[in-house]
């Protein structure tokens, strides 16, 4: 019988317990959509590869920490990402990998810019990067530029392989799938790919690769969004990227959504 570690809790292998991943936020449909780049609703998303998200039955919720908490923890992502980087309070912890207009489908082919715990930058691959040291956590915030780009399972596909990448590279590494934020009414209402209907299908595909006990989904759009689900407008200049007194809500989202696991 397996040793129930400290912190953690148990459940049925076949469902995660609340509280241990967020729920997926969901946002008004505008009937704008190009159903080119979704997936039908009946879709199975294979979460059973190799064991890695297999759910076992052991789960850790979420609770709130403090900064220290991302003193080992490495953010990968595009701009969004970035502006965290810039505008967020976690530079002086956190290491990032991220550049502008990167995707699933070719973040592990292009140089990122990569800064450390120490605060220098040089550029890395992904791979460089997941060889460079073992981190205690790692964050993953991809998704607003390959929407149109694909179906939402081929945005899975590529995404669950990413994870399996880290995987192979940070065997003990807690992974955050970091929800894709939401657009705001006036982008999601006109733009037929890059709408909150097409988003909250890709969040829903990569929450399924979430298993609770050492891979989370937290979403941190009920932190920025309204009552439809749309991105605040006041929030973001372009309806797409959080302005930088916004990011504030980000931080909050992820100091209060972190698994705390004992040995």
């Amino acid at each position: 019988m397996e040793t129930i570690p400290e912190g953690a809790i148990t459940g049925s292998p076949d469902a995660i317990p609340e509280g241990v991943c967020n729920p997926v936020m969901q946002a008004e449909d505008y009937d704008v959509v190009n159903v080119a780049f979704l997936s039908p609703d009946d879709t199975e998303y294979n979460t059973d590869t190799e064991g890695i998200f297999a759910k076992n039955g052991i789960y850790y919720k979420l609770q709130e920490v403090d900064p220290t908490y991302f003193s080992d923890a490495l953010f990968i992502g595009d701009s969004r990402t970035v502006g965290l980087c810039e505008y967020g309070s976690f530079k002086e912890n956190a290491a990032f990998l991220a550049k502008e207009s990167i995707n699933v489908y070719n973040v592990l082919d292009k140089d990122l810019w990569f800064t450390d715990h120490d605060g220098e930058a040089w550029d890395y691959t992904v791979e460089d990067a997941l060889e460079y040291e073992q981190y205690g956590k790692i964050y993953v915030a991809l998704g607003v530029n390959e929407l149109g780009i694909g179906t939402t399972y081929m945005y899975y596909e590529k995404y669950r392989e990413l994870l399996e990448l880290i995987r192979e590279h940070q065997p003990n590494a807690l992974i955050y799938i970091q929800a894709i934020m939401h657009v705001s009414e006036e982008k999601s209402s006109s733009d037929s790919c890059r709408n909150n209907t097409v988003i909250c299908q890709r969040n829903y595909a990569i929450s399924t690769l979430a298993n609770g006990r050492d891979i989370f989904y937290i979403d941190m759009n009920p932190y920025v969004c309204n009552a439809n689900g749309d991105l605040i407008e006041d929030l973001s200049g372009d309806g797409i990227h959080l302005k930088a007194s916004a990011y504030e809500r980000w931080d909050r989202s992820l100091l209060e959504n972190a698994a705390v696991v004992g040995k």
